[in-house]
């Protein structure tokens, strides 16, 4: 997995949640993210 800073990050997780109408949980587990790194 390529290493991905954590604001990129963030912006993925945003991005995902608007576009899928999804919690911030869904989308951290979908994706690996820690839910700490991606909170916004």
């Amino acid at each position: 997995m390529k290493v991905v800073r954590h604001a990129v990050r963030r912006q993925v997780a945003g991005h995902l949640q608007v576009a899928y109408s999804i919690s911030e949980r869904s989308v951290c587990e979908a994706t690996g993210f820690g839910r700490s790194s991606s909170a916004t």
